[in-house]
């Protein structure tokens, strides 16, 4: 049973995930400058959100996740999604 709710809450990360990617797409298409940088940004990020979620529904035993890749592709991206936002509000 605790197997099955574990699925169940992956799957749901993996929809959520889909959905924000969604959104920040739809938001970043107004950019002029930097809107490379930050689908490149968000891509990396959600690819390693993608990975940990595949690692935790099938963990290998003979190795751990790198949450410091997921941590510096966050710092990354916060830094470019603001870039976007100045551009955006014009600032």
């Amino acid at each position: 049973m605790e197997a099955k709710k574990i699925e169940e809450d992956i799957r749901n990360s993996v929809n959520e995930l889909r959905f924000y990617e969604w959104e920040l797409q739809k938001f970043s298409q107004f950019s002029s400058y930097n809107k490379k940088s930050f689908s490149d940004d968000t891509q990396r990020l959600f690819q390693l959100l993608s990975e940990l979620i595949a690692y935790c529904k099938d963990p290998p035993e003979d190795c751990s996740f790198d949450l410091e890749k997921i941590r510096e592709a966050q710092f990354v991206f916060s830094k470019s999604s603001r870039e976007m936002h100045k551009e955006l509000l014009g600032l």
